[in-house]
């Protein structure tokens, strides 16, 4: 556990001059000796509201579109059928700031995704390639996948980087223009990367897999009753984890894990 003293002042000193104020899902990050904190915040694009109101119309005129598309084989009518059944489940709030709401997203599109792929069938024994679908159908499927997919219309971005050992706080990146693709959170390998070259700099005995992060937004809970925690461990080079903590707070200020979300394992 992180004792209290110059460390841990440093840390938040940094955080306050960036105008970050301290809060308790920081506090509950503050476990290990050594290890990686981040502050995001999310960048919302162009369109991102107008996507989520149109999204059930949208959706509902996907799934017309679907029904009255002809598959060429039996394939694609079972790929039609899993996604009628993810869809007579699908009931939650359209909500595009929500990672719950996001994932559960993806997983009711993934059907429909191994629609527009080619794929091998065999006729006479003989292995061919084809589609299930008509060119001119698929650039309507993937369309409609593209305006479905809430993840499209925002992206976290990382403003700062430390890291925390058993005696400093040292501030790896700043809040500028560079390093911009590291900072999109939506491609962890480049910050695993980046945490793993840092680790081996630092000490050439110590192993460059081994590292913990956490990646906060910088205003919890400000615009949104979700705020979600980036966190990852690399053991060694064959075991290690990436994910999501999706975490609520209440009207009294309590918080509660809602779901945990895997971004990347091995």
């Amino acid at each position: 556990m992180i004792k209290s003293g110059i460390k841990e002042a440093k840390l938040h000193e940094s955080l306050k001059s960036q105008n970050i104020k301290w809060n308790q899902l920081f506090e509950k990050q503050l476990k290990h000796e050594t290890f990686y904190f981040g502050i995001y915040e999310t960048i919302y694009k162009k369109g991102f509201y107008t996507a989520e109101q149109n999204f059930k119309k949208r959706l509902n005129k996907f799934i017309h579109f679907l029904n009255s598309t002809k598959y060429a084989g039996p394939i694609g009518y079972h790929y039609l059928k899993k996604f009628q059944e993810l869809y007579s489940n699908f009931d939650y709030p359209i909500d595009f700031k929500s990672d719950v709401f996001k994932t559960k997203c993806i997983e009711l599109l993934k059907p429909i995704h191994r629609l527009s792929k080619t794929k091998v069938f065999v006729l006479n024994r003989k292995k061919i390639l084809g589609s299930l679908i008509s060119i001119a159908e698929k650039k309507v499927i993937d369309l409609y996948l593209y305006q479905l997919n809430p993840y499209n219309y925002s992206y976290p971005k990382l403003k700062s980087l430390y890291y925390v050992n058993e005696f400093d706080t040292l501030k790896l990146l700043h809040n500028d223009d560079k390093n911009m693709i590291l900072r999109r959170l939506d491609n962890l390998r480049l910050l695993n990367r980046f945490i793993q070259n840092h680790i081996k700099n630092q000490d050439a005995q110590v192993d460059e897999w081994q590292y913990r992060y956490a990646l906060c937004e910088s205003n919890p809970f400000f615009e949104h009753n979700e705020s979600v925690i980036f966190k990852g461990v690399g053991l060694n080079q064959f075991s290690g984890s990436g994910f999501r903590q999706v975490w609520t707070r209440d009207t009294f200020g309590n918080l509660a894990l809602k779901d945990t979300i895997y971004d990347w394992r091995r």
